[in-house]
């Protein structure tokens, strides 16, 4: 009977670092719609907030396709270093390098604009907010008690989008930050080992 033989894969730790800290996150956030913390973000009526929220889901997701496609290439660090040794000596290591470091960019360069994209997203609901907060307020309620009421509701409307955008943009910006920092540390891990 003959014996399989496996190669060891080398972990890092990355997927367990990411599943703990993202696991972490949206246990804080079921939290917080559980106690009706979010309610206020569910009941922007311009759909500002869902529709960053749905936005940051979606970077989301494509951060967790890049941490998963990270953990694959480990099983082929050997056949990377080969093909690197193989262009070293052809005197292509340059070559190979910068092949490999741009291979490893271009999976995370989605993921370096999200944040500053994200952020402006929220800006911009701001921004939108105030406008629509501020669009029923004129001359023409001073006196009017149902129109001052119906200024004073748009207002607030207006302020509490502007508020819960903003406040979802830093948020997945900071949420994207520290995903970001974790696959940057393994794709700096996979280069070297692959370039050693």
């Amino acid at each position: 009977m003959a014996m399989l033989s496996f190669t060891k894969i080398p972990s890092s730790g990355l997927m367990y670092r990411w599943t703990i800290m993202n696991a972490f996150l949206l246990a804080l956030f079921a939290a917080g719609y559980v106690h009706g913390m979010l309610d206020l973000f569910i009941a922007d009526d311009t759909y500002l907030t869902q529709a960053l929220v749905v936005i940051f889901g979606a970077i989301l997701v494509h951060a967790t396709m890049v941490a998963l496609w990270f953990r694959k290439t480990w099983r082929y660090v050997e056949e990377f270093g080969l093909y690197y040794q193989t262009a070293k000596g052809e005197g292509r290591a340059l070559e190979a390098r910068d092949e490999i470091e741009e291979m490893l960019i271009r999976k995370l360069s989605l993921i370096e604009i999200a944040g500053p994209v994200l952020v402006a997203l929220g800006l911009m609901g701001t921004v939108l907010g105030i406008r629509i907060g501020f669009s029923e307020l004129g001359p023409n309620i001073v006196g009017d008690l149902a129109a001052s009421q119906l200024a004073l509701a748009k207002f607030m409307s207006g302020l509490g989008t502007a508020f819960n955008t903003t406040l979802v943009g830093i948020t997945g910006m900071v949420w994207n930050m520290l995903n970001l920092h974790m696959l940057k540390q393994e794709a700096s891990r996979l280069y070297v080992s692959i370039t050693a």
